[in-house]
């Protein structure tokens, strides 16, 4: 994986775009396989969505595992010299509840 960033690196960054799909496309046989034979990964069914005729009508991508293994790979990532830009692209993960009025980001430590 880390290979893979230094060959997209661009001066001292490289996209998060290249990590996600590193991430997605890497641990794509950790998801389970559908009928189908095809493998949906982090993408679930919500039947009220369906449309007849139409296919996948009913699939909504979460990703929500995805990005946090893509957030818990950052720190380590960037401690080897790998800065990411177009951290907008990512979307923010839920906070802690601390204690009354106190949160803690899950995102990157963020208070």
């Amino acid at each position: 994986m880390l290979e893979v960033l230094l060959k997209h690196k661009k001066e001292s960054s490289v996209s998060i775009k290249v990590l996600w799909e590193a991430v997605i496309v890497g641990f794509e046989s950790v998801w389970p396989e559908h009928l189908s034979g095809i493998r949906r990964g982090d993408v679930w069914c919500f039947s009220p969505l369906k449309e007849i005729g139409v296919t996948a009508s009913d699939m909504v991508p979460f990703h929500k595992l995805s990005q946090w293994l893509t957030y818990s790979l950052l720190e380590p990532i960037e401690s080897m010299g790998v800065k990411f830009d177009e951290m907008e692209l990512m979307t923010g993960l839920p906070s802690l509840v601390l204690g009354p009025g106190r949160t803690a980001s899950v995102r990157r430590g963020r208070r």
